[in-house]
């Protein structure tokens, strides 16, 4: 029963630690801020967890491997949940935010 599952966990771990590499070394990631990290692990772990663990909650194939491929993204590349957090903001279903609450802020100098 869990073979199935523990083997797409031990691909999406694969996937994850060949893109985090990548992203490490190109330092290519947004500083993410507490509520943009809560988006972004919501995201992945519904997107990855409903197709792998509730097949039957979505019937077709493709719905299930669309759901899992935005899950995959999520989780591979964060910036994805920066830029959401910021598109969220910008249509005002998030509050801004306050530029001396991040570490970026506090860096440049902002009060």
């Amino acid at each position: 029963m869990l073979a199935g599952p523990a083997s797409i966990w031990a691909a999406i771990a694969n996937i994850w630690i060949a893109v985090w590499a990548i992203r490490r070394k190109g330092e290519l990631d947004y500083e993410l801020d507490d509520t943009a990290k809560f988006i972004r692990w919501i995201i992945a772990s519904l997107c990855l967890g409903i197709p792998i663990f509730r097949p039957d909650v979505f019937k077709s194939p493709s719905s299930r491997i669309s759901l899992g491929l935005i899950g995959l993204a999520f989780l591979v590349w964060p910036n994805l949940a920066y830029h959401l957090t910021n598109l969220l903001r910008f249509l005002r279903l998030l509050p801004k935010l306050n530029p001396k609450d991040t570490t970026e802020g506090a860096q440049k100098g902002l009060p």
